[in-house]
C-alpha cells in the first residue's frame, strides 16, 4: 500500500501534460491514510520486535503526508 501511494504521489509531482492531476493525490492521501491505520492496528494487536520510536515515526510521517496532500486538494476546488 505504500509502494502504491509513493507511485501516486509521484505521478502527481511530475505530470507529463495535465496540469490538473488532482485524482492521484487524492488517490495517493487516501493509500496513506489506510496505511497508516494498519500499521496502527497491527502493532495495536501483535507488536512487532521494532523499537517503538520507529513505527510510531513511520505512522505520524504518512499522516503528516495525508494532511499535506489532502490540504493541497483544496486548492484545485477553491473558486
Amino acid at each position: 500500500m505504500i509502494l502504491l501511494m509513493l507511485a501516486l504521489g509521484l505521478r502527481w509531482a511530475f505530470p507529463p501534460v495535465d496540469p490538473v492531476n488532482w485524482q492521484y493525490l487524492a488517490l495517493s492521501s487516501s493509500f496513506a491514510l489506510g496505511a497508516a491505520g494498519s500499521i496502527s492496528v497491527r502493532e495495536t494487536l501483535i507488536p512487532s520486535p521494532r523499537p517503538r520510536v520507529a513505527i510510531v515515526l513511520a505512522v505520524s510521517m504518512l499522516l503528516l503526508y495525508s494532511l499535506y496532500a489532502f490540504s493541497n486538494i483544496a486548492q484545485y476546488h477553491s473558486p
